[in-house]
């Protein structure tokens, strides 16, 4: 182990090979620490986000009358849910008359 002077008078420790690899058993404490912490952070947020998508969709379906949101991804899935939208009369995708209600 060596000390070398920087400039403003720091000094820093140098750790030598040696001493090194004798001591690298020391850092598999930490090492399984941080594992057991980050695997319990990582399957508590896949449960977050599993519950909290579950729970929009319900949202999404009581506010929408009973139906589940509709997304358009595509221009014909868009233009399906425009023509809804203008069909229905209330100016709502999710607002359906049937084709026998239809004028």
């Amino acid at each position: 182990m060596g000390k070398i002077r920087l400039r403003f008078g720091l000094r820093v420790t140098v750790w030598s090979a040696s001493y090194s690899s004798e001591m690298w058993f020391e850092i598999l404490p930490g090492l399984a620490i941080m594992g057991v912490c980050l695997t319990i952070s990582g399957v508590s947020t896949a449960y977050i986000l599993t519950i909290s998508g579950v729970s929009t969709a319900y949202i999404h379906k009581f506010s929408n009358g009973g139906k589940e949101k509709r997304v358009g991804y595509s221009p014909y899935q868009w233009y399906l849910m425009e023509r809804d939208r203008r069909v229905s009369g209330v100016n709502r995708y999710y607002v359906s008359k049937g084709l026998e209600n239809i004028d």
